[in-house]
């Protein structure tokens, strides 16, 4: 959303607090009953996208979370690492590469959007710890997806970017045609997308994934 939120008419957007908890919750399944020991490679302090997926994340794993108007992160006893990716590839390795020297008993890894999650499975493989760690992600992205498929990312949650400005074109249009303004926020959707479902937690294959992702193929 803008800042502040009424310099714009109207916002399509994912709702990215959902998005982290539909990761959090996969995770949890996943996870089995195991002793969650968990590090979250975010994006930078204050930013909303950022604690939204966060915070939904732990929220959807059933630990303690701040709501989705928070842009503090919350950081529960689980949680033994915390680090800053800007969402980039480079910088969540050497994250990884970092929270391992932590805690080489991290079995769960949250990262704030694939290429964070692929710099961090870098820093596991290089570990041999690449089998023994759960990444989950936020994006949906087509080289994402590709790395669900891989086994590179256990799952993530899919926005869809290409419908955000669609239905935004189509409101400008339909304001220049008859002055009819939309207002408020709507939601454009997400989808879990996972190579192995886990029951209790809805999701969607690859082959839906690709068929629906964004960017680069």
């Amino acid at each position: 959303p803008t800042d502040p939120e009424n310099a714009a008419d109207a916002l399509f957007a994912t709702n990215n607090y959902k998005a982290g908890e539909l990761v959090g919750a996969y995770a949890r399944a996943a996870l089995q009953g195991k002793k969650p020991v968990v590090a979250t490679l975010d994006l930078f302090p204050g930013h909303p996208v950022g604690a939204q997926r966060h915070n939904g994340f732990l929220k959807g794993f059933g630990l303690p979370s701040f709501d989705a108007k928070s842009n503090e992160l919350a950081r529960p006893d689980a949680v033994v690492c915390m680090a800053d990716t800007h969402g980039d590839r480079a910088k969540g390795q050497t994250a990884m590469e970092n929270c391992l020297q932590k805690n080489p008993s991290i079995n769960v890894v949250y990262t704030i959007n694939e290429p964070a999650a692929a710099g961090a499975y870098n820093a596991l493989k290089a570990a041999g710890k690449e089998k023994d760690v759960l990444i989950v992600s936020v994006d949906g992205g087509c080289e994402g997806v590709a790395n669900v498929g891989k086994g590179v990312i256990a799952a993530t949650s899919q926005q869809y970017p290409l419908r955000m400005a669609a239905m935004g074109v189509a409101a400008g249009v339909e304001y220049a045609k008859t002055g009819r303004k939309v207002s408020g926020y709507t939601d454009t959707g997400v989808e879990l997308i996972a190579a192995k479902p886990v029951p209790g937690v809805p999701s969607k294959d690859v082959d839906f994934g690709l068929a629906n992702c964004w960017g680069k193929r």
